[in-house]
């Protein structure tokens, strides 16, 4: 399973409610997940930032190799 995947997962999974605004459920980003809802819902609201981000840094760091 690669990012996209796993995002498009977390998102599929959330029920119907949250959907439209997973980072309502996350306190946007601030609150301490307890749930796998809460989970899911904040993989689909930041995952793709912290994915790329991670990305970029691994891509700068091998660079410097």
């Amino acid at each position: 399973m690669d990012t996209q995947e796993l995002i498009k997962y977390c998102k599929s999974q959330l029920p119907e409610n949250m959907k439209a605004r997973p980072w309502d459920v996350t306190d946007h980003g601030r609150a301490i997940l307890q749930t796998e809802d809460q989970l899911n819902a904040y993989i689909a609201a930041y995952g793709e930032m912290h994915f790329s981000s991670a990305e970029r840094h691994c891509r700068i760091f091998h660079s410097r190799i």
